[in-house]
């Protein structure tokens, strides 16, 4: 989880977003050589939710 305190200023909405940011790692093992559409899930009082993107994304192999 990342602090956000940028996202709160630039919604200036009264809410406070500061703890909205998140990073997600995975090793490249594991998509090299594949392409993927982004998409986050979201577990909210026992109920999972999917939002789709549509961002696309292709790692390339890496050459030995």
């Amino acid at each position: 989880m990342e602090n956000r305190t940028d996202v709160t200023e630039m919604m200036n909405d009264g809410i406070n977003y500061d703890e909205s940011g998140f990073q997600a790692m995975i090793p490249s093992r594991y998509v090299e050589g594949k392409e993927y559409k982004i998409a986050i899930a979201f577990y909210v009082d026992q109920e999972w939710y999917i939002l789709k993107t549509d961002q696309e994304f292709v790692v390339e192999d890496e050459e030995d």
